[in-house]
Formats: structure tokens, sequence, C-alpha cells
């Protein structure tokens, strides 16, 4: 019996976080939706990125050595396929929708489950956000870590039975 009645529990708890889990994942589809699709890339430093991308296949290419590799080799590893600009898109989206989901987790594990549903419903009414969502360079997929290892922190520190 309280084998059921713990089901019963963890069961409730996760129909309680569902509330803004759902707020986040409408506040994901609505950034995207607002985000054009492009077909040139947009944001700055982005010729030296592809072409430090291009350096992953073809060693003739420049690569820029202060330039951090780990965006590039995303992208090299992404772009080979669908071509370096709809890649660069897509990990720019991807990383948005990240940090809604970590802007949101965040917010519920210092406020509670109101705070969450406001910070993810709040990051698509940002203009960066929304920009972000189509750069063609690092900023969007380090905005993303940085959103998780936050989120990640403050559910190690709230919860430190996690680890």
């Amino acid at each position: 019996m309280s084998r059921l009645r713990t089901n019963t529990q963890r069961l409730a708890v996760c129909a309680a976080e569902l509330q803004w889990l759902v707020v986040a994942g409408v506040a994901a589809a609505g950034l995207l939706a607002a985000t054009p699709t492009l077909n040139h890339p947009w944001g700055s430093n982005w010729p030296m990125y592809f072409e430090a991308a291009r350096y992953f296949w073809d060693p003739s290419a420049a690569y820029f050595g202060w330039r951090p590799p780990m965006y590039p080799l995303l992208l090299a590893t992404t772009g080979q396929a669908v071509g370096y600009v709809e890649a660069a898109h897509w990990i720019a989206q991807t990383s948005m929708v990240v940090v809604i989901f970590a802007s949101a987790w965040l917010a519920r594990m210092c406020v509670g489950r109101g705070g969450a549903m406001l910070a993810a419903l709040s990051i698509p009414l940002l203009q960066c956000a929304v920009e972000g969502a189509m750069w063609t360079n690092m900023y969007p997929p380090a905005a993303a870590l940085l959103s998780l290892s936050a989120a990640l922190s403050m559910a190690l520190y709230r919860r430190p039975g996690i680890a």
C-alpha cells in the first residue's frame, strides 16, 4: 500500500511541475514563431566562425586560433549535412529554447512555479532573445550554457540530494 501511495505522490508532484513546463513550451513555441526564416547569416563575426567551421573539413581553410573551437566544431558537424547557414540558425534557435527552459527552471528553484511561468513568458518578449534565435555566431550557445549552468547550480544548491 505504501508503494502505491509513493507513486501517487510522485504523480501529483509531476502534475504540479507540468504547469510551468507547459508554459515554457508555449513560450518557446512563441519565440520560434516570432523568429523570421532567413536564408542568410545574421549577427557579428559570422564569416570567421563559418571559415573556422570549414577548417575542420578542409585544412587549407583559415582558422582563427584565438576563437574557441567548440562552436565552429558544432557548426562544422551539423553544417556538413544541411549547410552552414541552416545549421547556424538551428543552433541559435535550439539555444534560445534552452535559455527559456533554463530561465524558467532557475526561477522555479528561486521563487516557485509562478515565477517560473513569468520568467518563461518574459523571455520571448525580449528583442535580444528573438534576434538571438537568428544569430549565426557563438553567442546564442554561450547564453544557453550560461543559463543552463545557473539553473543547474541553483538546483544543486536547493536540492543537494539530486547530485
